[in-house]
């Protein structure tokens, strides 16, 4: 996705938005860190972010989801 956006809108306007959706991943795993789940040793939890980008290549954060599906159901998905 990013080489597509990247050929479509150049580097740089790409690259700051991608700036911008690590930040809104990072200030969303701090708004939660007090009520994570800490106590799991020698393994991770795995997050899935879904993210929309308006007009101005503003990112808005839809949901997150804990754990998931990485599977493939239908022919788009592969």
């Amino acid at each position: 996705m990013r080489l597509y956006l990247i050929s479509k809108y150049g580097f740089d306007r790409v690259n700051c938005c991608f700036g911008r959706i690590q930040d809104l991943i990072i200030r969303t795993m701090e708004a939660v860190q007090k009520v994570m789940h800490t106590d799991r040793n020698h393994s991770f939890e795995l997050y899935g972010f879904d993210v929309l980008l308006d007009s101005q290549f503003q990112p808005w954060l839809l949901e997150v989801n804990g754990s998931p599906s990485m599977t493939a159901n239908t022919s788009t998905d592969f």
